[in-house]
């Protein structure tokens, strides 16, 4: 890349530099701390946020499942396209997301429409998925990854970028690399690592282009685009990218929005409908949970295709088997404690 010592980047930043006013040297280009400085007062500035967004989405199976399946069918798998709906919201480090997809069947050998449905609350990250693969809901709930609304989801990292950029960017590991023209436009470079980041000057160092890459691969391209918003400044307007998880690829265009509004803590949390088969990872627990009570499952008790029997069904039987087993297991050793000592008794009364 350029190294960043030309003077036409003086040339071109040097009003935006003096406007910003955040300590770079006069008649020179902003340095990385106006650049660190100015993302962090848009993150003070939006405390939180409710996005809906929508369009055309294409992906495949993901490449950990796709390797379960034979190499044959693995191979014939053509991505599925559909319409994509998205609802983000944002309240400080709290986070609550709902999207549509398409998940691949196992059973049926082909994708079914699904919904899922994500809420992190900085203590617990719960997921609901609608049923698709199985025929019934399912519910996961997981220590959240980390206190900031980065670890979500993949869906929504250009939002992020956005908004919450020193939620997924160190500040102290960003540095800036060069300038390149981009669409007309000259945009400073920045990395992280190995992930680079185009941003514009002119526009509050938004991002206009990321590339995520690992060992050498770009295995995450995001354009962005904007509308200007008189309140707020600069908002995201649409977006398109392209990922190598998945083959996924998604044009998205912003339908509505609210930068600030009074969010309830109730919104960042979610409890399990009755019917729901739940998966608690912070207890090590799996349970079905029913209008009055929770049907705890054993291992290996839920198999796949006996749901219906176990949320219907009870524990009754199970407790007597258990405690018939017992009672055998006690009659058993008792049996074979009397025969012992009768043994015993023959064999010295034989001496």
């Amino acid at each position: 890349m350029n190294t960043f010592s030309t003077s036409l980047a003086a040339v071109i930043l040097f009003n935006i530099a003096g406007q910003a006013n955040l300590g770079q040297k006069d008649n020179g280009p902003p340095g990385i701390d106006a650049i660190v400085e100015t993302w962090r007062k848009r993150q003070d500035r939006v405390k939180s946020f409710d996005f809906m967004f929508s369009g055309s989405c294409s992906h495949t199976v993901e490449g950990a499942e796709l390797m379960k399946l034979p190499s044959v069918l693995r191979n014939s798998i053509q991505p599925v396209s559909y319409r994509k709906s998205l609802r983000f919201v944002v309240s400080g480090p709290k986070a609550y997301l709902e999207y549509n997809t398409m998940n691949w069947s196992f059973d049926k050998n082909e994708f079914l429409p699904g919904k899922t449905i994500i809420a992190n609350n900085t203590t617990f990250e719960k997921t609901a998925f609608a049923p698709d693969v199985y025929s019934f809901p399912t519910f996961h709930i997981a220590k959240a990854k980390k206190e900031n609304t980065a670890a979500i989801s993949f869906f929504v990292v250009p939002m992020n970028l956005v908004f919450r950029p020193l939620g997924r960017f160190q500040a102290d590991k960003v540095q800036l690399d060069g300038i390149q023209d981009f669409k007309g436009k000259s945009l400073l470079i920045v990395t992280h690592g190995e992930d680079v980041l185009w941003v514009d000057p002119i526009r509050g160092f938004v991002p206009i282009r990321y590339y995520q890459r690992r060992g050498n691969r770009t295995i995450r391209l995001v354009e962005l685009d904007y509308q200007f918003d008189e309140s707020n400044g600069w908002i995201p307007k649409s977006w398109k990218e392209n990922g190598e998880r998945m083959s996924y690829s998604a044009e998205l265009q912003v339908e509505k929005y609210e930068l600030n509004p009074s969010i309830p803590e109730s919104a960042f949390d979610m409890n399990p409908e009755p019917g729901t088969l739940v998966s608690d990872y912070v207890d090590d627990t799996y349970y079905i949970m029913r209008a009055n009570d929770k049907r705890m499952l054993r291992p290996g008790e839920f198999n796949g295709t006996n749901f219906e029997e176990l949320l219907h069904g009870n524990e009754t039987n199970y407790v007597i088997l258990i405690l018939l087993s017992s009672l055998a297991v006690s009659l058993i050793v008792v049996g074979w404690i009397k025969i012992r000592r009768r043994l015993l008794k023959g064999a010295i009364e034989t001496k």
